[in-house]
């Protein structure tokens, strides 16, 4: 509060209170007209220094002029945006090495697989699980029915395909149907997404034999039946087997190694489809 008193604005406040008095007292010892006369004058100049004021030098903060002030606004919103830009490139920067090096990862386990490295760039909330979408199309090479891997194992299937954009039915999708085998337990099935089950979080293997093996903890992975997906993909984890609620067989619940509602990065084999029509002696 003292340094309020010694500040500048108390000192141009006090200055303005006394003046407005000494117009009052003015005012009452002079005429209507003398008084207007006197307060032309007094802020004629005043009036004529705002008008000017936008192109003059007056020092108006700390010594710095309006358009010294107006310079410096603008260099630092000009420097914000510069930062912002390379905040925005080096983040950019980041998935792509990222993305690079799971390309790398996967062409150590899979060097025969043409891969198409994309980002995931659009989920609706309420599907999240099932789809989403990537920013790779027809113009990358990208076709139905491609199957999209992430460096943790498998992922979906392309489904809607776009220029520069593509869909992605993921395991727990009610359009993918994958063709699984677990080695420990010489077991191969089909696996689905567990909805239809009421087993939402977990991926469902079906039509286990009924004296099988499988048990807790051995892992799942694509047995390249079919033309989802390449063999030997990592698929997940058997947390429970059980007594299958449609038949006589049994059934296994499995955590699928990648997590579908937050993966960012994928890769779409665009080779697969067609080696498999080439064996099958088709196109």
């Amino acid at each position: 509060m003292k340094g309020f008193f010694r500040s500048n604005t108390f000192k141009v406040l006090l200055t303005v209170i006394t003046v407005l008095f000494g117009i009052t007292m003015l005012s009452v010892t002079t005429g209507s007209s003398s008084f207007s006369g006197f307060i032309t004058d007094i802020f004629y100049p005043m009036q004529s220094a705002a008008v000017s004021l936008d192109n003059s030098d007056t020092k108006l903060y700390d010594g710095y002029s309006q358009q010294e002030l107006k310079k410096i606004c603008t260099d630092l919103t000009n420097e914000n945006d510069r930062l912002r830009n390379l905040l925005t490139d080096y983040y950019n920067m980041k998935e792509e090495n990222a993305l690079y090096r799971d390309l790398l990862d996967i062409k150590k386990e899979y060097k025969d697989l043409e891969l198409t490295g994309a980002s995931v760039i659009g989920r609706d909330p309420v599907t999240a699980k099932e789809k989403f979408t990537i920013n790779v199309g027809l113009s990358d090479g990208i076709r139905m029915g491609d199957p999209v891997i992430a460096a943790s194992g498998a992922v979906g299937v392309v489904t809607e395909v776009y220029d520069y954009s593509a869909v992605v039915s993921t395991l727990f999708g009610g359009k993918v149907k994958t063709g699984v085998k677990i080695n420990e337990a010489t077991e191969s099935g089909v696996v689905t997404g567990g909805n239809v089950l009421g087993e939402s979080d977990y991926l469902v293997m079906d039509y286990l034999k009924i004296d099988t093996d499988v048990k807790e903890g051995m892992i799942a992975t694509t047995s390249g039946s079919g033309v989802n997906f390449p063999p030997e993909i990592p698929v997940g984890t058997v947390v429970l087997v059980r007594d299958s609620s449609r038949d006589s067989s049994k059934t296994a619940l499995i955590t699928p190694f990648v997590d579908e509602e937050m993966v960012e990065r994928v890769f779409v084999v665009t080779n697969y489809r067609t080696a498999y029509k080439s064996d099958e002696g088709g196109e």
